[in-house]
């Protein structure tokens, strides 16, 4: 059952092109930072999401401005799992976190597991996947720098 789309002010839709672009330029510098390391740009990964993920959403605020896109797709073991963030994030904090145990939840089902990496000196990213009930597997080598890998294994 797909969980609510409305928490507080914020809501969650389905993503789309427009959202890319009010996204791309504003992420966190961490968000950006993961992107360039992972051999792309803030654009370039958000717009590959809408061609290639399962799923796709975008975190609105009360103005229906968007503040993070997030979506899951299928791999050979399972599927991928990830979130891009502008600093609004923090500002939406207490809605955003509530919706996201929920959110990842449903995103991750129909793989059972989801993987991926986050760079390891994302603290934020870090602490809010732990949250979401991920577990980190390893620390990873990417561009000359450390990520940890992380599965997500669904309830």
């Amino acid at each position: 059952m797909e969980p609510s789309r409305t928490y507080g002010d914020c809501s969650i839709v389905q993503a789309a092109i427009h959202h890319v672009h009010e996204l791309k330029d504003n992420l966190r510098p961490h968000d950006a930072l993961e992107c360039t390391l992972l051999g792309s740009t803030p654009k370039k990964a958000l717009m590959l999401a809408l061609t290639t993920d399962r799923s796709t959403y975008t975190a609105l605020d009360g103005d229906k401005k968007p503040f993070a896109m997030f979506g899951s797709g299928p791999t050979e073991n399972g599927g991928y799992i990830w979130m891009l963030g502008t600093p609004d994030v923090t500002k939406h904090r207490r809605h955003f976190i509530r919706a996201s145990r929920d959110w990842v939840q449903y995103i991750s089902k129909p793989f059972g597991v989801t993987s991926n990496v986050v760079l390891k000196d994302n603290k934020m990213a870090i602490r809010w996947l732990k949250f979401c009930g991920a577990k980190f597997l390893r620390e990873v080598e990417i561009s000359s720098q450390a990520f940890y890998e992380f599965i997500i294994t669904t309830k």
